[in-house]
């Protein structure tokens, strides 16, 4: 026993000169799996591209049917609002509120066009 540890201790091998030869079939193996790897993750994210662009779609497109159908509300509104206010009656309230009366022919100025296309004083219509 004495002997073996002796020898243990006295034999020194060197591991740096030893040389590992390449294998490359271990490396086009590595090489695959890597590249499968990738194309799985590659997959992996444009399907989940893909599916947040369609949520994103929906969802746009649900509101912009809510924007539509208030939108159609207000648009009945101003119709109903214009239509009142184009009423005569209306009208005539609206004007007397200002100050506005009915005009008459005495309040009425008829214009009519010269032949002359400029005249010398510069009137360019008389009224009658």
């Amino acid at each position: 026993m004495n002997l073996d540890i002796e020898y243990a201790i006295r034999s020194d091998i060197r591991n740096s000169q030893v040389v590992r030869e390449v294998d490359t079939q271990q490396r086009h193996e590595m090489r695959r799996i890597i590249l499968l790897a990738l194309l799985t993750v590659g997959l992996v994210l444009v399907s989940a591209w893909q599916d947040s662009r369609f949520f994103n779609t929906n969802k746009n497109i649900e509101q912009l049917r809510v924007e539509r159908a208030e939108d159609r509300i207000a648009n009945r509104r101003l119709r109903a609002a214009v239509e009142t206010l184009e009423s005569a009656e209306s009208i005539r309230h609206i004007a007397g509120r200002l100050g506005m009366r009915q005009a008459t022919l005495d309040d009425t100025v008829v214009l009519e066009r010269m032949d002359d296309p400029m005249p010398a004083d510069g009137i360019l219509a008389l009224a009658r």
